[in-house]
This record gives C-alpha cells, sequence and structure tokens, in this order.
C-alpha cells in the first residue's frame, strides 16, 4: 500500500470512530444510560480512535493540523511536500534559519484573542553566522484575509533570534466562512543592508469555520498539545444584535416587566430575583419555539477534538439547538442581563449554569434540551441529576471569570 493510500485507509477509520463515538455519546445522553457496558465501550472507541491518530502522525511525519517546520530545508536536506515552496537566496546561508513554525489551521473564531507569542501563526528561529550585525525586514500575511504583518530586526552574530507573528484577519472577509477553506500564507525575510529578499515561502494553509470551535491543537515547537477549552466563552455573545433584540422579549414577559440583575434588598430576595429571571429566559425560548435537534457534523481537522456550533444568533434564527448550541444561546441571554453564567462539559454533554448571588459561587443548573417540552423546574432537576451522575466527569467554565482573563465574545 502507498503512503497515500495507507494515509486515506486511516483518514477513513478515524471518521467513522468518530461518528460511531458521537452516536454513542449521543445515545448515552438521550438514555440517560450511562451503564458500565455503554461507558466500557465508550472508553474503548477513543482508544482506537487515539491509535488510528498515533498512526496517521507516524505516516505523515508531522501531526496533521497546527504546526510545520520549514527550516530544515535550509541545512540542505531534502525537501518535501510540506517545504517545497520555500526559497532560498545565494545569501540566505548567512542566516542560520533553525525552524519556522507555522500553525496550518486557523480557528477563525478565536483567532484574534491568541496572545502572539504563545499562540503564534508564524514563529521564525534566526541565528545569524556572518557578519557580524544584519537588518532584517520579516513579513507575513494571508493572501485575501489578512493585513501585513512586518517587524524589522537587527540580528547580531550568534545570537539566536524569535520572531512572532500573527497577521491580522479582516473580520468582513472571514465571517462568511461556513466550512474548512484554503488559504495562501506568504512568508518573507527581507536583508535590509542589501535591500534584497533573501528567504521567500508560499504555502497553503486551513481557515476553519467561524462556528467550529476546537478543544485544543498540537503545538510542534513545544512537542504537546496544547488545551485550549477555555475559548468556548468566545462563543457566548451577550452584545449581539440579535441576543440584545430577544432580551426585550424576555423583559416583556417578565412579571415586573424588568430585568434587574443582581439586585435585592436582601441575598434572599436577590437569589429569588435573580431565580425569576432565568426562569423568565427559559419561557421566553419556549415561546419562541426553540427545539433540540441533534446535529454536531464539522468538517474540520480530525486529529484534534471539537464541534461544530450554531452561534446563538443563528439558534435564534434557526429555532433549533442541540445541547451546545442551547447553552451558549442560554449563557448569552444570562451575560446580557448581567447575571455570571457558567458552562459545564462532560464528555457527551454540555448544559448552564448560573451564580445565584454575585460573588457567592453557589451555584443552579438548568437543561436547555428540553425547552421545548419540559417545564422550568424539571430542566432545573434534569441538569442536577445530570451534574451528580456525572460529577467526575464535568469541566466547568465560568464565563465571567474567563472574561477577565481577556477571551471575549467573537462578536
Amino acid at each position: 500500500m502507498t503512503e497515500k493510500n495507507e494515509i486515506k485507509e486511516l483518514q477513513k477509520k478515524e471518521y467513522a470512530l468518530r461518528q460511531k463515538i458521537e452516536r454513542l455519546q449521543q445515545r448515552m445522553f438521550l438514555n440517560k444510560d450511562s451503564s458500565s457496558t455503554n461507558k466500557t465501550l465508550f472508553m474503548s472507541l477513543k482508544e482506537e480512535l487515539s491509535n488510528i491518530i498515533e498512526k496517521l502522525s507516524i505516516v505523515k511525519s508531522v501531526p496533521e493540523n497546527y504546526a510545520i517546520t520549514l527550516g530544515q530545508q535550509a541545512k540542505g536536506i531534502t525537501s518535501n511536500e510540506k517545504t517545497r515552496s520555500l526559497h532560498f537566496s545565494d545569501d540566505a546561508p548567512q542566516l542560520d534559519i533553525e525552524n519556522i513554525y507555522i500553525m496550518t489551521h486557523i480557528p477563525t473564531a478565536i483567532y484574534h484573542l491568541f496572545d502572539k507569542e504563545e499562540y503564534a501563526l508564524i514563529d521564525f528561529e534566526i541565528n545569524l553566522k556572518t557578519p557580524s550585525k544584519k537588518q532584517l525586514r520579516i513579513e507575513s500575511y494571508i493572501e485575501g484575509y489578512s493585513a501585513r504583518a512586518i517587524d524589522t530586526i537587527s540580528v547580531k552574530k550568534n545570537n539566536k533570534v524569535n520572531v512572532f507573528q500573527q497577521p491580522t484577519l479582516f473580520p468582513h472577509l472571514i465571517e462568511n466562512i461556513k466550512e474548512i477553506t484554503k488559504a495562501t500564507l506568504h512568508v518573507s525575510i527581507k536583508d535590509l543592508d542589501k535591500d534584497k529578499i533573501i528567504v521567500e515561502s508560499s504555502m497553503q494553509i486551513s481557515l476553519l469555520s467561524r462556528n467550529s470551535i476546537m478543544w485544543g491543537y498540537y503545538n510542534l515547537k513545544q512537542r504537546k498539545e496544547i488545551d485550549i477549552h477555555d475559548y468556548i466563552v468566545t462563543f457566548v455573545t451577550p452584545n449581539q444584535s440579535e441576543v440584545i433584540s430577544f432580551l426585550r422579549h424576555v423583559a416583556n414577559i417578565h412579571p415586573q416587566k424588568i430585568l434587574l440583575g443582581y439586585q435585592g434588598k436582601s441575598d434572599e430576595e436577590t437569589k429569588q430575583n435573580v431565580r425569576v429571571q432565568v426562569q423568565t429566559i427559559f419561557e421566553a425560548l419556549k415561546e419562541h419555539g426553540i427545539i433540540y435537534v441533534n446535529s454536531v457534523i464539522d468538517f474540520r481537522p480530525l486529529t484534534y477534538g471539537g464541534q461544530r456550533v450554531r452561534l446563538p444568533k443563528e439558534v435564534l434564527q434557526e429555532k433549533q439547538a442541540n445541547c451546545f448550541d442551547g447553552t451558549l444561546l442560554f449563557a448569552s441571554l444570562l451575560e446580557a442581563c448581567s447575571l455570571n453564567p457558567q458552562i459545564i462539559l462532560s464528555p457527551t454533554h454540555a448544559f448552564v449554569g448560573w451564580e445565584t448571588l454575585e460573588g457567592s459561587d453557589d451555584w443552579e443548573y438548568v437543561e436547555t434540551t428540553v425547552i421545548g417540552y419540559k417545564s422550568f423546574e424539571e430542566a432545573c432537576e434534569e441538569a442536577d441529576d445530570y451534574a451528580i451522575d456525572y460529577r467526575d466527569e464535568l469541566q466547568y467554565f465560568n464565563v465571567t471569570e474567563l472574561r477577565y482573563d481577556g477571551i471575549m465574545p467573537m462578536e
């Protein structure tokens, strides 16, 4: 079997396994069946998937997504499909370009929030051989989608310099990316002393859909997977116009025709006011006709977990949501009326919570998938039961605290 055919077969197996896992997850949730048999099957499928991913990474030589190294070509190693577009002039050997790390798949929803040094699109490692000093101009951009990132640096002999670049994406050009999209990344290094480009590269990268969330990516430089679950709160969008408009509808059906946030003459009164607001959001969504639809298919790099989501405005427009979509919408409405939301994830499910009293760290929960056919009290009870049954598997994401860390809404 050729390498190309072997990769294709492994990718087919990986895709089929992911479909099995997602169907099992959904079945476990809908049937409330967390039996040892299903858990054993779930872990077995996850282990099989992990083995397939490992085989893929070996066959491909580099992980499927997020980083490749181009600098080896400068040292005389034969170029391959990943590096063949890199061009070095006769003057390039004066630079020891140890590596140029490239993030090959860009999560467009959260890319603008990434710290340049921690999550660089491009990481140049440069060491000058001769002469004793050189002025360089380093430039990168994504054709048709970004501004140009430009750095002018002074490099001294035998003094390694790292340059991190993160070309800014143009929001109006990426907001309509609905599926994974190919783009061209251009990189160049210019010797300003000689007014001559000495390194030039043009390569293909991928832009992920705006409503595709990734849970992690592989950092080739650090040789490890980086967890980015916290960026889930990027999809909580309290200031989006459709959310604000719907909040007015919520206020209209509130018993007092007003949303108070954390206000009350006493703690007990505040908690009661907050609960009434949350219940009113629930009732407004029921009245709006939101129904549960399981739809998570996402054409993304399969090597690392993630999920396709409907943005809160899309849920309001389409009136359908899976557990993740409904959780993000409900959290957006909570935050929009000045309440502190919490997103809770398990391997098979997502639901939402709210802080009963500001700063108390006391939380209550509601299940969004039953909005269409159960009462608010039943939905809260169902979420409480799930939190107890799966307490060892849950991850909690406090939206307000993550805002303090700089993880802001995507729109």
